[in-house]
């Protein structure tokens, strides 16, 4: 980044903590690791796997993920040494974030409609979310 934009970048990292959320959260393989956790994965394979990632990315995704405490690694093996990467409270409060995320792409972003639908983990029934404004639902809230 150069001059008068990394002033702006800064800048905006001080006062919005939309750019603070993004900094913390990362880029969009993060979102993918984020949402692999989400769904059951924990181990490094898995995530490569699933993403089809180079383990270069992905071992820095998944550093930066704990770094910013989203993510903790628990070793489950010593040797040969093994871990798996369980989300923190901060990373269970960010799953409404991505499923948000998932719905405005399901609208707007798959040109073959629903690519993905959130279902209850016991019943495996969809679920459905739902964007609530508080003044619309409240008119009198003031």
């Amino acid at each position: 980044m150069k001059g008068k934009d990394k002033k702006t970048c800064e800048k905006h990292r001080d006062m919005c903590s939309i750019s603070r959320a993004i900094d913390k959260i990362g880029d969009s393989w993060s979102l993918l690791i984020l949402r692999d956790l989400g769904q059951g994965l924990t181990r490094y394979e898995e995530f490569r796997e699933n993403l089809e990632i180079s383990p270069a990315t992905l071992s820095k995704r998944l550093s930066m993920l704990v770094e910013e405490g989203l993510v903790v690694k628990k070793i489950y093996q010593d040797n040969p040494l093994r871990a798996q990467y369980v989300l923190t409270s901060m990373g269970q409060d960010f799953m409404p974030v991505l499923a948000m995320i998932m719905v405005w792409g399901n609208e707007y972003a798959s040109p073959n409609g629903t690519d993905e639908q959130l279902v209850e983990k016991k019943t495996r029934k969809e679920i459905s979310s739902n964007v609530v404004n508080a003044e619309k639902r409240c008119p009198d809230h003031v």
